[in-house]
């Protein structure tokens, strides 16, 4: 009858493998009083030896073997449950042991310095595994993983791809931040920040800040866009923004790469009047819809304009003829007695119907002149609505024709990314055309990136 007979194991690490080791280690024990150690089977010996480090969850070194029996490890620490002195080293036990300036390890809590025990309780490895520092590093107790307050997996990190980015005026710029560590199967999440920087929040820049970022299994790369607003100043200094990172799920932030600027560039917008002809077919579905043209609808008024040689600029004091006045008429005519039209402006006032084409055009209500003329126009019957949403954007000039131009830049990048045939069938119907406006309704001091309109899609497949 010795302390092994006695010892019952603490609850803080009472599992089945810890108690498997224990149960070794009677074993251990008991073939070493009725034979001489050294026929110990070695079988016996590693077994006890393994499932004592699965226990504490923490492999050994090369220098310290932490066994359930009486194994010597390179001249260092015997570490048994009985009590086993070992050179110049502590004694290793089920109670308290004082050790010659060393700490004491035993099934209770073991602090370490500079010296790596391993126990079925508490697992605290020198700096060349983990060294102790606050809430970094985690507590290794029966299996159990006691993380930092942040929630950190060690061994993944992200950052910045890059400290410097370039984006121009008028466009969205695409940041990227890359992953890396031993842990990807897992999904991490990570949050930017606006730092200092010379631009100014709505103002240059959409300002949909701080915002979350997440990889997901097994992702490298993540990114997210920001939309850099044009603007009609001719001449202006260069402006950035700065962005930082925080952990929010599974992960630590690079030192060397948390933070990152970008760097605007300015751009002279064009302002100038637009023309009706095949490359801006998509007007029609901007100003009066509201929304993108699908692929084959984008394509069949392009071919239309193309093939009567529709070039119609009102501003320019251009008039229309025969074939062109037959195509311009068959836009008319289409678009004004859709199913959508009807949806959308059945039940208005005239007055409303204007102020909703001005907002899908420039992003604005009628000013009030221009609400009034137009008005008194649908009133009288001068025109029809599908008439009026022409002559208006095709007149638009100064930041309202910089607009349209940019949610025509933004429709063409949609509508051109439809292509499969899930795609084409997602895009249709009136749940579509709401996803297609609310696209849409995010352009017009900035154009849309490849990568928004790709996600938008994507959404819409889903």
């Amino acid at each position: 009858m010795d302390v092994l007979d006695n010892f019952k194991l603490p609850d803080f690490f009472n599992n089945p493998i810890a108690e498997e080791a224990f149960s070794l280690a009677k074993r251990v024990r008991d073939e070493s009083e009725n034979d001489d150690t050294s026929v110990l089977t070695s079988g016996t010996v590693n077994d006890a030896f393994s499932l004592a480090n699965v226990a504490g969850n923490r492999p050994a070194d090369d220098n310290t073997l932490n066994n359930l029996g009486n194994l010597p490890a390179n001249n260092n620490t015997l570490s048994n449950l009985g009590n086993s002195p070992a050179d110049n080293n502590p004694l290793n036990n089920l109670g308290n042991s004082p050790a010659d300036n060393n700490p004491l390890n035993n099934l209770g809590n073991s602090l370490v310095d500079n010296n790596p025990l391993n126990n079925l309780g508490n697992s605290l490895v020198d700096n060349a595994f983990n060294p102790l520092e606050g809430n970094l590093n985690p507590l290794l107790n029966g299996g159990n993983q006691l993380a930092g307050a942040e929630n950190q997996l060690p061994g993944i990190t992200v950052g910045f791809q890059q400290v410097t980015f370039a984006g121009q005026e008028g466009r969205e710029a695409t940041i990227t931040l890359a992953r890396t560590g031993q842990n990807l199967t897992q999904a991490s999440t990570v949050r930017v920040n606006i730092g200092a920087g010379t631009a100014t929040a709505g103002v240059d820049f959409r300002n949909n800040f701080p915002q979350e970022v997440v990889f997901g299994a097994g992702q490298e790369q993540a990114s997210f866009n920001i939309g850099l607003y044009s603007d009609l100043m001719t001449t202006e200094t260069a402006e950035t923004i700065s962005f930082s990172l925080e952990p929010v799920n599974n992960a630590t932030i690079n030192s060397a790469t948390s933070t990152a600027t970008l760097n605007i560039a300015n751009t002279i917008p064009d302002i100038s009047p637009l023309t009706l002809n095949a490359t801006t077919t998509q007007i029609a579905y901007v100003a009066y819809y509201g929304r993108p043209a699908d692929n084959g609808g984008a394509k069949f008024w392009s071919d239309l304009l193309t093939q009567n040689g529709v070039s119609y600029s009102p501003r320019g004091g251009d008039g229309l003829t025969g074939a062109e006045q037959g195509a311009y008429d068959r836009i008319i005519n289409q678009f004004g007695n859709s199913p959508e039209a009807n949806r959308l402006f059945g039940g208005l006032s005239n007055r409303d119907k204007v102020n909703l084409v001005y907002n899908h055009a420039f992003d604005r209500n009628a000013e009030t002149a221009g609400l009034n003329f137009w008005t008194q126009q649908l009133n009288s019957g001068s025109v029809t609505l599908a008439n009026f949403v022409l002559e208006v954007a095709l007149g638009a000039q100064n930041q309202d024709a910089m607009i349209l131009r940019n949610k025509i830049a933004s429709a063409n990048i949609f509508s051109q990314s439809i292509q499969t045939p899930q795609q084409i069938q997602a895009y249709k119907g009136s749940s579509a055309e709401i996803a297609g406006r609310a696209f849409l309704d995010r352009y017009g001091l900035t154009v849309s990136s490849q990568a928004s309109a790709q996600t938008a899609i994507d959404n819409l497949v889903v």
